[in-house]
């Protein structure tokens, strides 16, 4: 998935009706997660780099924080990953399905979301990537007891630049 991996948060499937924008795995990892202080949550992982020699390759932290109360949801999170993306070329498919059964009677909700996705390195520093979706939704949604079918169409295209190996900045467009 291109917003697990690399197109950040903008690149996940529509209404991100299966979690995706959530599902970044860091192998060899230990993560903590604290309980819920009166809305109040927060954690942190640390992914070891398993590399001899090479302390600072591949590794990753994170830490992260939360404050939800009724309507009001407040969140903070940092990422650091070294390494995270040494090859030159990267590419993949992907398929989901998520199924909702909506409150207060017998209707369900699917969604099938079909990717493709591709990341290109022009050099150490420069790279593009873009990603298609087509996601085909069957059911009834609420407050629109008509519409029991839709298709939705998603294109997402990135630069980003390492400014330094800790570094980088990067533009997306999502349409």
């Amino acid at each position: 998935m291109a917003n697990g991996s690399w197109g950040g948060t903008y690149f996940a499937h529509p209404f991100n009706n299966d979690n995706t924008d959530n599902s970044f795995r860091v192998n060899n990892s230990v993560k903590y997660q604290s309980a819920n202080y009166s809305g109040f949550t927060f954690g942190g992982l640390y992914g070891f780099s398993n590399q001899a020699g090479g302390f600072g390759n591949n590794r990753a932290y994170s830490a992260g924080a939360q404050y939800a109360n009724g309507p009001l949801k407040v969140a903070a999170a940092y990422l650091q990953v070294q390494n995270g993306n040494s090859t030159t070329a990267t590419g993949g498919a992907v398929w989901t399905q998520s199924r909702f059964q909506l409150v207060g009677g017998d209707s369900t909700l699917r969604y099938n979301n079909y990717e493709v996705n591709g990341r290109y390195a022009l050099t150490p520093a420069l790279a593009l990537g873009a990603a298609y979706t087509y996601t085909d939704r069957k059911g009834m949604v609420p407050g629109d007891r008509n519409n029991d079918h839709a298709r939705y169409h998603q294109v997402g295209l990135q630069t980003d630049y390492a400014l330094s190996k800790c570094t980088d900045i990067y533009a997306e467009c999502v349409v």
